[in-house]
């Protein structure tokens, strides 16, 4: 399912069944949401990325996309090509939740169980850059 880039791509992984490209490697550095947007964004094609600054967020289906519900920590598929890819962390999306009460909350995966949650963006999480789209 999932292609491990080489040379220049070497941090890319290409999801074959979505066409997305994932980082290889993503930080596990904990950030807010709107740090973690920045953090994306400001991604350059150097160290692996294959030449490639258009790094973002992932949606919310895009972050489910990687999930398989029959592993945990993390819930990925069996012979995923990811370096330290968070195990027990969640991951934001950039996918806004409307709860009702006038709060901006964001949806996030948990990459211990593959579960859903929606968060405050003052929220510590990973987050893991994503370019393409469905």
């Amino acid at each position: 399912r999932f292609t491990a880039g080489s040379g220049a791509s070497s941090n890319c992984v290409t999801d074959n069944l979505t066409g997305l490209t994932w980082l290889r490697n993503p930080a596990a550095t904990l950030r807010n949401w709107s740090n973690s947007i920045a953090y994306c964004e400001g991604l350059t094609g150097s160290s692996g990325r294959g030449g490639f600054a258009d790094w973002r967020l992932p949606n919310v289906r895009e972050m489910q996309s990687l999930i398989d519900f029959e592993y945990r920590a993390p819930a990925l598929p069996m012979g995923h090509p990811f370096i330290g890819a968070p195990a027990t962390n969640d991951c934001w999306t950039g996918t806004l939740a409307y709860n009702g009460g006038g709060e901006i909350l964001f949806f996030a995966v948990s990459m211990d169980r593959g579960t859903t949650s929606v968060l405050a963006p003052s929220s510590l999480l990973c987050a893991w850059p994503v370019r393409g789209g469905f």
